[in-house]
C-alpha cells in the first residue's frame, strides 16, 4: 500500500489527492498524516538505498543540437568543445592511431 500512496504525491498530487486516489482505488481511508509520515520514512530510505547503487555506464555519449547557456546568455561552447575532443579520442582507439588533438 505504500508504494500506491507515495507514487501519486511524487508526481504532483497534493496529500488529499492522493487520499482521495487510494480511498476511490483502493477502499482504504486514510488521513493525510498517515500519507505524509510514509513520505518522511520511506523517501528517506530511499534515499540512502540509491546512494548505495552504482550506475553501469556503457561509455557512450550521446548529444543533440541544445546549447548550454549561461546567466549572461552566452553559448558555452567549451562543452561542445570537450565532446570534439572526446570523440576524436574515442575515433583514434578505434583505428589503433596516435593521434594528438
Amino acid at each position: 500500500m505504500v508504494t500506491p500512496t507515495l507514487d501519486p504525491h511524487f508526481r504532483g498530487a497534493s496529500l488529499r489527492k492522493v487520499t482521495q486516489h487510494i480511498a476511490q482505488f483502493y477502499g482504504v481511508k486514510m488521513n493525510e498524516s498517515t500519507v505524509l509520515r510514509w513520505i518522511r520514512k520511506f523517501s528517506q530510505l530511499i534515499d540512502d538505498y540509491s546512494n548505495t547503487l552504482k550506475p553501469q555506464l556503457s561509455g557512450v555519449w550521446n548529444c543533440d543540437e541544445m546549447k548550454t547557456k549561461m546567466a549572461h546568455e552566452q553559448p558555452l561552447d567549451e562543452t561542445w568543445e570537450a565532446v570534439a575532443k572526446y570523440e576524436s579520442v574515442e575515433k583514434d582507439r578505434t583505428t589503433q592511431k596516435s593521434v594528438r588533438t
